[in-house]
């Protein structure tokens, strides 16, 4: 068996959302993605068929009219508010005040990618730690070529 075989075997064994193309387990009375209801009881015999069936799997009977499986999904209500400051960014500063900049810009760029992601806050501090990691970076960099000419000889 070949692998695309496998994949068009698991496609088949999904729902796919009317409204916005959501693959689904089958089975599944709402889409995970947007809440479209997918699933219909048929009226003739009670099985549960997806929403975009024509006819019953069961039965063999068309499905118009069915009635819902469920009437609504249960709307999640997020709380309101800032999302939380990254503990990446938090970090990034405080390594940059202690003089540890290469961290720090590590840690600042890991920040801003979490950021970016949405799942936190805190954007001025990840970039006030990348700022403040590069210069030391550069005062760094620049004093340990300074050192080597002097070893050298060249300075």
């Amino acid at each position: 068996m070949r692998l695309s075989d496998d994949r068009t075997r698991m496609e088949l064994l999904q729902w796919v959302c009317p409204r916005c193309g959501t693959n689904n387990v089958v089975g599944a009375n709402f889409c995970r993605q947007c809440g479209q209801l997918l699933a219909v009881r048929c009226l003739h015999c009670g099985q549960e068929e997806y929403i975009g069936s024509r006819f019953c799997t069961n039965c063999g009977r068309p499905l118009q009219g069915a009635p819902p499986l469920v009437e609504k999904p249960a709307r999640v209500v997020l709380p309101a508010g800032k999302p939380r400051t990254s503990s990446w960014a938090i970090a990034s500063l405080i390594l940059a005040l202690l003089g540890l900049g290469p961290v720090a810009v590590i840690c600042g760029h890991i920040a801003l990618s979490e950021i970016g992601r949405g799942t936190a806050g805190g954007q001025w501090l990840a970039v006030l730690g990348l700022v403040l990691g590069y210069l030391q970076s550069a005062f760094l960099l620049f004093g340990a070529l300074m050192y080597l000419l002097r070893l050298v000889g060249l300075a």
